[in-house]
């Protein structure tokens, strides 16, 4: 994203509310497709091993735990594609606030339907929302 004046703070900060999504969408990519490997690779392996090398099938077996534990508390999937999708939005913010959105709307519809069934985001921002607003009730009435 295009850094902006020195002098527009709401500028700067979303700028750097982009700079860090994108970091945290490939964050939460890498740990979406490491969880994967080392979930399905083992598992695969595991029936062949459970017999011949007992230590070897036992860390496996830890390791297909581990890596499940991990997806189910961090949710990368989710996260991965809720960073992406704001820094999509960011950055098409940007592009109408500076005028050039309509030249560039055709693409960005194509990148933007790409991402969404990359990573099964749901095009329906006000169905996001509104899980949003549930999740977070939960939370606080859990406290």
């Amino acid at each position: 994203m295009e850094r902006p004046e020195r002098e527009d703070p709401a500028a700067r900060l979303i700028a750097k509310k982009h700079d860090e999504y994108v970091k945290l969408s490939r964050r939460f990519r890498l740990l979406y497709y490491v969880t994967r490997i080392c979930a399905v690779i083992p598992a695969a392996m595991l029936p062949f091993l459970i017999g011949g090398n007992a230590i070897l099938a036992k860390s496996l077996s830890i390791a297909i735990a581990l890596a499940t534990a991990v997806d189910v508390i961090f949710d990368p999937k989710t996260r991965w594609g809720n960073y992406s999708r704001a820094t999509d939005r960011l950055a098409v913010a940007e592009l109408k606030r500076r005028g050039e959105y309509e030249s560039h709307k055709e693409g960005l519809d194509i990148i933007a339907e790409a991402e969404a069934s990359s990573v099964g985001v749901n095009k329906d921002i006000d169905e996001l929302l509104r899980r949003i607003d549930v999740n977070e009730s939960r939370r606080i009435s859990r406290q």
